[in-house]
């Protein structure tokens, strides 16, 4: 596997009263907004909306009127630094303007490799230089839509893209209405289970980083269920002291490790910024209802303890539901309280009771529709005041006032 040296997160100062930041409470982890815990009762705008400043003009006092708290906002790669090197801000920074303007707060999507187990938002010159910016290949040799992970280049140019990012946030946002990143946008990678290329084949090949055994070794009893359960039925072994280990997690549990460099790479970058919250989207797919490949790699909560390993500055993982079983699945993702649970997802009429479910059985720290803005403008006459019908209880209420407190 690769060298895990610039892995290690920096180390963070604590946060003061003004800077939103992560705080335990009891069992609970709360979002801190100027000194106070806050719900993030957000709405999350289309991938490519604010890419427009004219398209933006009318949105914002729409979500204000849905009593929306926070806006979940993307920054593409390709806009943000259309030549190597030069940065263009100016959608960023009309956000945080108008975010202040509005009395909202922002939580910045990274499209930066990844979008949606693709990289569909990288600046042309990484994706038209195919001998710099490799990409994942599969079983035929055949080139994916997905840079590899295991090219050095590839790692550097978005990493620096996304340092750049955090660093003119801490520079600009002087009244902290960022409050949360997503590094990357769904990780993973279409059309095989892993990447082919002889690079990767190469890592495949390697034994396991002792860091991830050392940690199933001492986390035995706590690992996921799931697992645990394979790892188990793989035999687990552990080195002797001094020597790298040749024992392996089963095949789709081992091809998760390489998936979590890519975002950790970036979320690294939080040293240069002060954004909390910083973490990755998961897209979630029903058990057996797709073949390997529609998007492997991903953070799901079965390899959850691979992503505490090796993403130590991922806080947490977001899944990105779309089940009707929607207990169901939050239940199976988030079993023990240790990560911050906020969940994202399409606005569907049962969105208000799901919120509550959220906020009061799992202690989470926001809920986010989809396509927020596609919703506003497709409305049918009367069914903006309908939407704020739905939305003020969910403002005004003390159900989650759990979240809020702590337990004791």
């Amino acid at each position: 596997m690769c060298s895990l040296g610039w892995l290690a997160a920096p180390a963070q100062a604590q946060p003061d009263s003004g800077v939103a930041h992560l705080r335990k409470q009891g069992t609970a982890t709360q979002m801190i907004v100027d000194g106070k815990p806050f719900l993030m009762l957000a709405g999350e705008l289309r991938n490519s909306t604010t890419s427009s400043l004219e398209f933006m003009k009318p949105v914002w006092s729409k979500l204000v009127a849905l009593h929306l708290n926070t806006v979940l906002a993307p920054v593409q790669w390709e806009l943000m630094e259309p030549k190597p090197g030069q940065f263009d801000f100016t959608l960023v920074d009309a956000q945080i303007q108008a975010a202040q303007s509005y009395n909202l707060r922002l939580a910045f999507l990274w499209f930066g490799s990844w979008k949606n187990g693709e990289s569909s938002y990288p600046p042309a010159w990484v994706k038209t230089n195919l001998d710099r910016f490799p990409r994942a290949q599969t079983k035929d040799g055949k080139d994916t839509a997905t840079l590899s992970t295991f090219s050095a280049a590839n790692l550097d140019a978005d990493s620096r893209a996304f340092a750049a990012l955090m660093r003119h946030v801490k520079e600009v946002d002087s009244h902290h209405r960022v409050i949360m990143i997503q590094v990357e946008n769904e990780v993973g990678l279409l059309g095989d289970s892993r990447d082919r290329s002889a690079a990767a084949n190469k890592a495949f090949a390697e034994p396991v980083p002792r860091e991830l055994l050392d940690y199933m070794t001492s986390h035995k009893d706590s690992l996921y269920p799931e697992f645990r359960k394979a790892w188990e039925a793989a035999g687990p072994r552990h080195p002797e002291p001094g020597k790298r280990s040749s024992a392996r997690p089963p095949t789709r549990m081992r091809s998760s490790w390489p998936g979590t460099m890519r975002a950790t790479s970036a979320g690294g970058g939080r040293g240069q910024g002060r954004i909390p919250g910083t973490h990755v989207r998961e897209h979630l797919v029903l058990h057996g209802d797709r073949p390997p490949g529609h998007i492997e790699r991903r953070p799901a909560a079965h390899v959850a303890d691979l992503w505490k390993v090796g993403a130590p500055a991922i806080d947490f993982r977001s899944p990105d539901l779309h089940s009707l079983n929607f207990s169901d699945w939050v239940d199976w993702y988030h079993p023990t309280p240790d990560f911050p649970l906020f969940i994202r997802r399409p606005f569907t009429p049962p969105a208000t009771t799901n919120i509550f479910y959220v906020m009061g059985q799992h202690d989470g720290i926001g809920f986010s529709p989809f396509a927020i803005d596609e919703l506003l403008f497709t409305l049918e006459p009367g069914m903006m005041e309908e939407l704020e019908r739905r939305f003020s209880p969910i403002r005004s209420t003390n159900c989650c006032s759990r979240v809020l407190s702590g337990p004791g």
